[in-house]
């Protein structure tokens, strides 16, 4: 939408505070340019209305249109962003951040549809299917736009960093978002005590690697607590201890730890409790024993036995893994 655009919708006024009554008390008010401003501030902090990196106007984007997706085969090697709900707003969010990058937008941007081209002539399609048939569950597929062809792990890692972004501002109540790919399906083992193998973090299709500093920083505090010889800890006291966060920030982190290790739970299981894990440690109403991080506001804090415990393990083992810590840390 163009200045011009946006002034006609909000032009200025005069105001007369001396009319009747029965003039809306709106059209009473002097408006000005500032106040159009003000208005459009509000818009953009609740994600409603963009900057436009191009000289001048916004970006709305729930002025796009949505499109017929296309009724072919997917390609195995393609890839599924599955979750719970899938709301309208997270889709067009990722096309308006993304919108400077994407080329002739008028044929590439739709409101459940956009062509993302990544670097040169890499361009991966992004269908956004809010009410898939059946007991499917929402998704976003993602598939190459110029060929029959599979899209490499890497890339549609890196797209899952920035959706996952949106969708724990849009939906942080909600369980992360899956990355599923097609075409080659993941063993999921009934327990995890019996399929040892299947335990690494890595077998979450690499959600753990966007959560590297959170898991780093939840290592850290259950170092501490082990040798403090308890479970219990203190955000405030943490941060003063050097983990280099705010008692805030530590506690958001560690939120998105506890909903990663829920995900993880309820997939692959525990080895005390089997796939019977349902527990999400925002309840309220949970047993701190059905818990990974008791983090409630206003109550002390604690890594939690056993499922807070085998996190930490689980957590400990891949940093190992990913060599960012040694064995014996």
């Amino acid at each position: 939408m163009s200045d011009e655009r946006i002034r006609e919708r909000l032009p200025d006024r005069p105001g007369d505070l001396e009319a009747p009554p029965t003039v809306p008390l709106y059209e009473r008010t002097a408006f000005r340019e500032a106040d159009r401003g003000r208005i459009l501030e509000l818009l953009k902090a609740r994600g409603l209305v963009f900057d436009n990196l191009a000289p001048g106007g916004i970006l709305v984007p729930d002025r796009l249109r949505a499109v017929d997706l296309p009724d072919e085969a997917v390609p195995d090697g393609s890839w599924k962003y599955e979750v719970e709900f899938l709301p309208e707003k997270v889709f067009l969010r990722f096309v308006a951040k993304e919108y400077d990058v994407i080329r002739n937008h008028l044929s590439r941007c739709f409101r459940n549809q956009v062509i993302w081209n990544v670097s040169g002539t890499d361009e991966v399609r992004l269908e956004a299917h809010y009410s898939p048939p059946g007991n499917t569950r929402p998704y976003i597929l993602i598939r190459s736009a110029t060929a029959q062809c599979s899209v490499p792990e890497k890339l549609a890692t890196r797209i899952q960093v920035l959706l996952d972004e949106i969708y724990e501002v849009e939906e942080p109540k909600s369980p992360l978002p899956a990355l599923v790919r097609i075409g080659e399906p993941e063993p999921v083992p009934s327990n995890i005590a019996s399929a040892p193998q299947t335990r690494g973090l890595t077998h979450m299709n690499d959600r753990a690697l966007p959560l590297l500093e959170p898991l780093k920083l939840f290592h850290q505090i259950g170092v501490k607590c082990l040798k403090a010889k308890r479970g219990a800890f203190s955000f405030k006291q943490m941060a003063k201890e050097g983990l280099g966060q705010n008692d805030r920030a530590l506690r958001a982190e560690m939120i998105k730890v506890s909903r990663f290790f829920y995900d993880y739970f309820v997939k692959f299981g525990h080895p005390e409790k089997g796939n019977s894990f349902k527990t999400k440690d925002d309840d309220p109403a949970a047993w701190p024993t059905e818990k990974v991080i008791h983090c409630a506001e206003r109550e002390k804090s604690r890594i939690c036995e056993p499922i807070g415990r085998w996190a930490w393990e689980l957590t400990r083992d891949w940093l190992v893994d990913q060599r960012v810590i040694a064995p014996d840390e």
